[in-house]
C-alpha cells in the first residue's frame, strides 16, 4: 500500500519559486495517477482503493495551492517595504 505524499512533504522539497511550479505540477500528475490507475484496475475493491487516494492527493493538491501565496512570500526575499507593509 502507497503512502499519500502529505503537504508537509511537498512543501519541504520548495527551496526557490520554481520549486513552486515544479511542486505544483508533481502533485498534480500525482492525483491524476490515481485517477487513470483507478479507471484501469480490474476489480471493484481496486477502483475504491485508488479513487480514495485520488481523493487524499487532490486534497493536498488544493492545499499546496491554497498556501501558495504565503510559500512565495517566505521565499522572496523582502524589501524595506514589504517589512513595514508587514507590521502595520
Amino acid at each position: 500500500m502507497t503512502m499519500i505524499i502529505t503537504l508537509e512533504q511537498r512543501i519541504a522539497k520548495i527551496k526557490t519559486l520554481e520549486d513552486v511550479d515544479i511542486e505544483l505540477t508533481r502533485a498534480k500528475k500525482y492525483a491524476m495517477g490515481f485517477r487513470t490507475k483507478a479507471k484501469n484496475a480490474s476489480t471493484l475493491a481496486e477502483k475504491l482503493a485508488l479513487g480514495e487516494k485520488q481523493k487524499q492527493a487532490e486534497k493536498v493538491l488544493r492545499q499546496l495551492r491554497m498556501a501558495i501565496w504565503d510559500i512565495e512570500d517566505d521565499i522572496r526575499p523582502c524589501n524595506a517595504f514589504c517589512v513595514t507593509a508587514r507590521f502595520k
